[in-house]
């Protein structure tokens, strides 16, 4: 926005013309729709599944934080497990999720879906599973890391189950890999 002034000095008949060029102070807000806003807020957002019931939020937020400061985290029950929504405030925290498919909150494993991932994706992180029996009592995903390393794995789930009133891991898992081939 402009505004023109016009100004006569006290001794002649001049009329001088001076530009005011008007900016407002804060910047203009640029209006998004919400299919907008959601799409954005998606390429920021992982899907956390098969986390322990009993793993508060606070420890998931620290265990995720690593990788990015965390702009939003929703988490919300399944049975024996939770499954969390955390939005990251950068994209770039993404990045690690592209070819890990897993993470771990404490010394359980959980499996993690970027929001962004078409249904295709979705589809061949579950096509070439694996059930790995006869584990030792209570074998957490984090002592079976080097071993998962080794073959290849992207992700590792260990079941649980209530005996006698507790929360126990199952003595198998299921591991999922990337192609047949690592299988």
């Amino acid at each position: 926005m402009e505004i023109i002034l016009q100004l006569k000095e006290d001794n002649s008949d001049d009329i001088k013309n001076i530009t005011l060029k008007i900016s407002p102070l804060k910047p203009e807000k640029q209006i998004t729709t919400p299919d907008q806003q959601k799409e954005n807020t998606n390429h920021r957002t992982i899907q956390v599944i098969d986390i322990p019931a009993y793993r508060k939020a606070a420890e998931i937020r620290a265990s995720f934080e690593i990788l990015g400061e965390i702009e939003r985290l929703y988490t919300k029950g399944a049975g024996f497990y939770q499954i969390a929504y955390i939005t990251y405030k950068s994209q770039e925290a993404l990045t690690y999720f592209e070819t890990n498919w897993g993470y771990h909150v404490g010394k359980d494993t959980v499996r993690v879906l970027p929001l962004s991932l078409n249904q295709d994706d979705r589809t061949v992180r579950k096509q070439f599973p694996l059930k790995l029996s006869g584990l030792a009592y209570n074998t957490s995903g984090y002592d079976l890391e080097p071993v998962l390393l080794k073959c290849k794995a992207k992700s590792c789930f260990i079941p649980a189950a209530m005996i006698r009133r507790r929360y126990s891991k199952c003595r198998y898992a299921y591991i999922h890999f990337s192609c047949d081939e690592d299988r």
